[in-house]
């Protein structure tokens, strides 16, 4: 039997890709908050910035494809961060108390991230909450919808509630 076909062959996906698809937040993999303000998101400690590997895709936790870093305009990053490097290198560099202006910039980018990701994911548990109070509501309601269908169809055939 050909094992590209056979329905109980199981392919590997290519390495590197997101061909594995997400980790569940709750994997053991995850260890480390990707940031203090986040403690509820995790990711492998190597993945946290200062890391060796620090280019970790935090959805899958391999580390991010070409593809990835194109798509999601990295490449632009890497160039402008590695033209600031250089130029720190050189002494252009303004020192703010032993950091450059960049280290408070990237700083101040990851605080305001973070803070986005916190006020959409409060949004998004309280849409879950809203969504599961009109579903219970709707159960009531279609309950006693049914109740009042039965007592109507009772007396119609002459069947007792029971």
């Amino acid at each position: 039997m050909d094992t590209l076909t056979s329905p109980t062959a199981t392919s590997q996906p290519p390495t590197g890709g997101t061909a594995a698809g997400p980790v569940s937040l709750d994997s053991t993999l995850r260890t480390t908050p990707i940031h203090p303000s986040l403690p509820s998101i995790k990711v492998p400690a190597t993945a946290v910035a200062g890391s060796t590997e620090p280019n970790t895709n935090p959805i899958t936790l391999k580390p991010f494809t070409d593809a990835e870093l194109s798509k999601y305009g990295f490449e632009k990053l890497r160039a402008q961060i590695s033209t600031r490097n250089a130029a720190t290198e050189a002494g252009n560099g303004t020192n703010l108390g032993g950091r450059t202006v960049d280290e408070e910039e990237v700083k101040k980018l990851r605080e305001e991230t973070a803070a986005l990701l916190k006020h959409k994911l409060e949004e998004r548990e309280s849409k879950i909450r809203e969504i599961e109070r009109e579903i219970e509501e709707k159960e009531k309601i279609r309950e006693v919808e049914r109740k009042v269908f039965r007592k109507k169809m009772g007396n119609v055939a002459g069947i007792p509630e029971g």
